[in-house]
C-alpha cells in the first residue's frame, strides 16, 4: 500500500483544496479516511489505492487537509 500500518502523516490542515487533486484527510460517513481525491461533476471522487475499494463520488465529504510528508516506520 501507498500508506502501511503504523506510516506518519505530515497534513497541512490550511491546504484544504482539492484542485487538481492529491492525497488527503476527509471525514466520510463519521470516519477519518486516507485517499486520493479529485474533483467531479457529482462532487468529489474518493479513490483507494486499495483495488478491493471501487472508487466514490461523493458531495458530503468534510476534507480535513493535504498530506505533505509521509515517515514510513521501519518494521
Amino acid at each position: 500500500p501507498t500508506i502501511a500500518d503504523g506510516d506518519e502523516l505530515l497534513v497541512n490542515q490550511a491546504d484544504r483544496a482539492i484542485g487538481a487533486g492529491g492525497i488527503f484527510v476527509a471525514r466520510l460517513d463519521g470516519a477519518l479516511v486516507v485517499k486520493r481525491l479529485s474533483r467531479s461533476d457529482a462532487g468529489v471522487r474518493i479513490i483507494s489505492d486499495n483495488p478491493a475499494y471501487p472508487p466514490l463520488e461523493r458531495a458530503d465529504i468534510d476534507v480535513i487537509g493535504r498530506v505533505v510528508r509521509l515517515n514510513r516506520q521501519p518494521k
